[in-house]
C-alpha cells in the first residue's frame, strides 16, 4: 500500500477530522512525500479535490 492510499483510508476514517480549509474543504499532509490531498465531504461522500506537491526549494 503506498502513502497515497493510506492517506486515503485515513480519511475514510475519519472524514471530518482534518483541517478545514475555506469552509468545507479539507486536507491532509503526506509529510514523507510532501504532498497535500485536498478533500471534501459531500452527503455520504469523500470527494478528493486536488493531490498537489508542495515542496519547498532550499
Amino acid at each position: 500500500m503506498n502513502r497515497i492510499e493510506e492517506a486515503v483510508i485515513k480519511i475514510q476514517n475519519s472524514p471530518k477530522g482534518f483541517v478545514g480549509k475555506h469552509s468545507e474543504l479539507r486536507n491532509i499532509l503526506l509529510h514523507q512525500f510532501d504532498y497535500h490531498i485536498y478533500y471534501f465531504v459531500e452527503d455520504y461522500k469523500i470527494v478528493i479535490f486536488a493531490l498537489l506537491l508542495l515542496k519547498v526549494e532550499t
